[in-house]
């Protein structure tokens, strides 16, 4: 198959992937997280990644560009961490990312960012 399809759970300082079509599974532990965001380092979030996913497809390279499908146990995402999910796992060798439906986003500030987005264009 040339692109696989891998499920990666992303938890605070631990990615999990498995090969949908195999059924191999991997796990890397690393300190990608901070207390309050779930990814908040790039390289070793794509390293840990990286090698989780090698094992999976196998082989010392990933050669095959998997599609990746993410989850994060129920923990809701800012866009900034999207970004850096996104971008890391895509450095490691995804040719595509997509989010689980089950990943939703922080909107701690959705009420003011609106309010602020609407006076601006306003006053254009």
């Amino acid at each position: 198959m040339l692109s696989p399809k891998l499920e990666v759970v992303i938890t605070p300082n631990r990615i999990a992937v498995r090969n949908v079509g195999s059924g191999a599974t991997a796990t890397a532990d690393a300190p990608f997280s901070c207390s309050h965001l779930l990814a908040d380092d790039i390289d070793i979030l794509e390293h840990a990644a990286q090698g989780a996913m090698k094992q999976v497809v196998g082989g010392g390279f990933l050669p095959s560009y998997p599609i990746v499908e993410v989850s994060t146990g129920g923990r809701p995402l800012h866009q900034v961490e999207r970004k850096v999910i996104r971008d890391a796992l895509a450095n490691a060798g995804a040719s595509k990312v997509h989010f689980a439906p089950s990943v939703t986003d922080v909107d701690e500030q959705a009420d003011a960012r609106a309010a602020y987005i609407a006076a601006a264009k306003r006053r254009r």
